[in-house]
């Protein structure tokens, strides 16, 4: 676990973990938290630092259903 869950702390991870990986990434499975999705209440504008990623990867990105992390 990392001491700070920020937006900037996901994208870093998902950069240095991403070229590690043997295999191809094709989903990434997150929760709705800041860290990974732009809330409709926010005045963000245009895609997700993740979300980039993932379309630069060509990745899938899934979001859990809110309140249920089974998902």
């Amino acid at each position: 676990m990392h001491p700070q869950a920020t937006r900037a702390t996901a994208v870093g991870l998902l950069r240095w973990v991403l070229p590690q990986i043997p295999y191809k990434v094709h989903k990434l499975l997150t929760d709705n938290g800041i860290q990974f999705r732009n809330l409709p209440h926010h005045t963000q504008v245009g895609r997700h630092p993740i979300g980039q990623l993932c379309d630069e990867w060509g990745i899938e990105q899934r979001f859990t259903k809110p309140a249920h992390p089974w998902t």
